[in-house]
């Protein structure tokens, strides 16, 4: 193993890589945005998206749809917003890109790590309700009660309504 040292060197390197390339990526999503603009064409955004392994693509996907001139269909491939595009008051493609390289950029929107230790899992919180009452159910002094099941049952359906939206 390596010295603490050389483990922290290691971690700023990473840092310093991982900006670099929020920013590279963000310089090629406002060209893209601009080539959208002038040439009517999203389909590099498709590109981005793909090859975006270990970005945030839904914040991406965010400022895509933002500031890209684009929408998404079905399928998810980029598809060209032709309101956003017609209301724009752009003279060509480099004046989208200059105005976008001077706005936020796309990561600016992510959640603090803070926030995302705090994003509630579902799956976790009902597994730990169920691993609770396994538990109860398996001591003799315990008893495992339901005095309403009807209302039980609606908050079951509730939870697989909400759960099939958040998946959405």
């Amino acid at each position: 193993m390596r010295s603490t040292t050389q483990i922290r060197a290691s971690i700023k390197s990473i840092t310093s890589n991982s900006a670099k390339l929020r920013d590279k990526y963000h310089a090629v999503l406002c060209e893209v945005a601009g080539h959208t603009f002038e040439q009517g064409d999203p389909r590099m955004f498709d590109a981005i998206l793909d090859g975006a392994s270990g970005m945030n693509k839904k914040v991406m996907l965010k400022w895509i749809k933002a500031n890209g001139f684009t929408a998404f269909n079905a399928e998810g491939k980029a598809v060209l917003n032709k309101s956003a595009r017609k209301s724009a008051d752009f003279a060509d493609g480099d004046a989208v890109v200059e105005y976008l390289m001077g706005q936020t950029p796309w990561y600016e929107a992510e959640d603090s790590t803070a926030k995302a230790a705090k994003d509630l899992d579902v799956h976790a919180l009902l597994a730990a309700a169920l691993k609770r009452m396994d538990a109860m159910d398996a001591k003799e002094d315990a008893k495992l009660t339901n005095n309403n099941p009807a209302a039980t049952a609606e908050l079951f359906n509730l939870l697989v309504e909400r759960a099939h939206r958040l998946a959405a």
